[in-house]
């Protein structure tokens, strides 16, 4: 997932950032629709509970809406990706949880499939099957 912010948002930075464009990219969102954006910046992103570890990362600056003037910064799992596993334990609960499901892939879970074979479904996987 994309790390978003609203374009009022962006207005706020001091310095602001150079926004850069990018032609012939749809971004998808949720819905499947595209996703609407003005371009994107290269900000520095400091994860809570790990010293000394900057990320550069880009993020999409989107046009201002009712839901994201309520959350106007998204952050997407790319910045969970950089997010070693033996930071985990100093991060705050909510963090720890989306880095435990980015870097681990055991099962969290068990659904009974009237499936004949053992069916594992990853992380960001969406699968239709038949089950109880």
């Amino acid at each position: 997932m994309i790390t978003t912010v609203s374009e009022d948002w962006y207005k706020q930075l001091d310095p602001l950032p150079e926004i850069h464009t990018i032609e012939e990219f749809i971004v998808q969102g949720p819905d499947g629709n595209s996703l609407p954006f003005i371009g994107y910046i290269e900000i520095v992103v400091n994860e809570p509970g790990v010293s000394n570890r900057d990320i550069l990362v880009p993020v999409l600056v989107v046009p201002n809406t009712d839901y994201n003037l309520e959350v106007p910064v998204i952050v997407g799992t790319i910045v969970l990706k950089f997010i070693p596993q033996s930071a985990e334990g100093n991060l705050r609960s909510g963090w720890r949880t989306a880095v435990s499901f980015i870097n681990h892939r055991k099962p969290i879970g068990t659904v009974r499939s009237t499936n004949d074979k053992e069916i594992s479904i990853q992380p960001f996987e969406s699968i239709v099957f038949q089950g109880l």
